[in-house]
């Protein structure tokens, strides 16, 4: 990291599809590795910026939110929510280990810009493509209009 200029945090155990729950990995993927980035930013004699990718599944299934099918994608019907996002006002549903472990890697995240002034933004992305990414709307909760 010596010779970063920023970095890209990306990295995450993601996905609900894999399999049965795995609290233990989840939390040294998720929150440990972030952790364990953070102290070695932390330790530069100049930090630099910190991206990181969170997700909305700290959010739960987002059952209230209702969509639209399109012919390549989904859409939410909520003008607000599809053109602005989710309100960050909007409270963590974290019913299982894999969303705890996201959240808290987050949560350390912003703690340690508060604490020691890191240089850091989250991004809570949705509907990620890539492997291991097969959740359909409509399994996760999600309702069609």
């Amino acid at each position: 990291m010596q010779d970063a200029c920023e970095v890209f945090h990306l990295a995450a155990q993601a996905s609900e599809a894999t399999g049965p729950p795995r609290p233990i990995e989840d939390f040294e993927v998720n929150t440990a590795g972030t952790l364990n980035l953070l102290e070695a930013l932390r330790s530069l004699e100049r930090p630099v910026p910190l991206v990181f990718a969170s997700t909305t599944q700290v959010y739960g299934p987002l059952a209230d939110v209702r969509l639209h099918r399109l012919p390549t994608r989904y859409e939410p019907v909520s003008r607000s929510i599809r053109t602005r996002g989710l309100n960050e006002a909007r409270l963590f549903d974290l019913h299982d280990p894999l969303r705890c472990s996201r959240a808290a890697a987050e949560q350390y995240v912003l703690a340690f810009a508060h604490t020691f002034g890191l240089d850091a933004v989250v991004l809570r992305l949705s509907c990620i493509c890539g492997p291991r990414q097969h959740d359909a709307p409509t399994t996760r909760g999600c309702r069609e209009s």
